[in-house]
């Protein structure tokens, strides 16, 4: 039995892309901000922004910077967009795609997001978490099994607080408190 060299032999020999710079190997999927995200889909039309939108692609990932968010480009009528992008009905076999008449969003991709939210009203007893800030699988759900932790400024942010009330509603998910939490106290809220 021959014996086992301690020095690796075999040739390695690199095909393909070889990255020599620290940046995107594809620069469809990193934004610089959310916002950026939005206005591809705002007047006025640039070539840049038609571009981009021809490039997208189903379940598409995309990460905005500023918030370290990631993002998937999904059918639905919700998410960081008001109310999505509505493919034209001449979309119907793009590149092996049926994208016609079909509304795409951003959607949130992260199972969870922390967000931290500010009580103003003194009236409603609750708090709107966007549609934006919603993970998919909440969306995907219309609510249903979402788990929302809070804690509050009241305490210092030590305890955790449960809401007495979840419901979906067309702008997002509301958060409902009893009694009716101080002005300008401060939640920091974990959706899952």
């Amino acid at each position: 039995m021959a014996e086992r060299g301690t020095n690796y032999t075999n040739p390695i020999e690199t095909l393909g892309l070889q990255i020599v710079v620290a940046a995107p190997v594809d620069d469809r999927v990193i934004v610089d901000t959310e916002t950026v995200l939005v206005e591809l889909f705002i007047a006025p039309e640039t070539a840049e922004k038609i571009n981009y939108r021809a490039v997208l692609y189903d379940s598409m990932l995309v990460l905005a910077k500023d918030t370290k968010r990631i993002y998937t480009w999904i059918e639905s009528d919700v998410g960081i967009m008001a109310a999505g992008y509505t493919y034209p009905s001449y979309m119907t076999n793009e590149q092996g795609q049926d994208y016609g008449d079909k509304t795409y969003n951003f959607v949130l991709h992260t199972p969870s997001n922390k967000i931290t939210k500010t009580y103003t009203s003194g009236v409603d007893a609750f708090i709107l978490i966007e549609n934006s800030l919603l993970p998919y699988v909440v969306l995907a759900g219309n609510g249903v099994g979402a788990q929302v932790f809070m804690k509050s400024s009241e305490d210092g942010y030590q305890a955790m607080q449960f809401p007495d009330h979840l419901e979906m509603v067309a702008g997002g998910l509301q958060v409902y408190f009893d009694p009716i939490p101080a002005m300008n106290e401060v939640f920091n809220i974990t959706i899952i």
